[in-house]
């Protein structure tokens, strides 16, 4: 039998004899996978990480941008994070953020967008299109290049970034030149 990777050990150790994150108080599922981040080992170093808020119609929305360089004009990988619509966050996605933008060589956007069931849909993907919408107006000044945006995430997140393509092209925009979507669904 083969033994565990010591970070996949210590998840599965952290998770079991306890009760599955659907079985939890919404609540403490959502500090559980917040913190299954810092069981990664050390984050990867990137060039730049800045937060900030960009505006919706159910108010600002927060964004986090990782910077895997200091060139400017980068690609724009917008991402929404997973979590089944209801947990998830910018902390249970830094180091998958910070892999994605020094292995991609884009500009990372990651959006913190409003949870179900307190903001039912859809609220949460009506953000992850503003924040998208937002960063092809603006996506220069952060150092990105708004002519080439790709849009995706895992799980939910995923799904939301096939919902926003849809969305863009029922709008009549931003154009969306690429959408990476890790095993989309949202029924974690």
């Amino acid at each position: 039998m083969s033994k565990l990777h010591p970070q996949v050990e210590a998840i599965v150790s952290r998770m079991s004899g306890g009760p599955d994150p659907h079985e939890m108080p919404l609540d403490s599922a959502r500090v559980m996978l917040d913190a299954l981040d810092e069981l990664g080992g050390d984050k990867e170093s990137v060039a730049g990480v800045n937060d900030r808020v960009v505006p919706g119609s159910g108010g600002p929305i927060p964004i986090r941008t990782y910077r895997p360089s200091a060139d400017r004009a980068l690609p724009i990988a917008m991402f929404f994070h997973g979590g089944g619509f209801t947990m998830g966050s910018l902390a249970s996605h830094d180091r998958l953020c910070r892999a994605l933008a020094n292995r991609s060589a884009c500009l990372v956007v990651a959006v913190d967008y409003r949870l179900a069931p307190e903001h039912p849909f859809p609220a949460g993907v009506e953000d992850a299109y503003a924040a998208t919408a937002w960063i092809a107006r603006h996506g220069k000044d952060l150092g990105g290049d708004p002519g080439r945006i790709a849009v995706g995430g895992d799980s939910g997140g995923g799904t939301f970034g096939a919902v926003v393509c849809l969305l863009a092209r029922e709008r009549g925009g931003p154009k969306i030149r690429l959408q990476y979507l890790i095993h989309p669904g949202g029924l974690d």
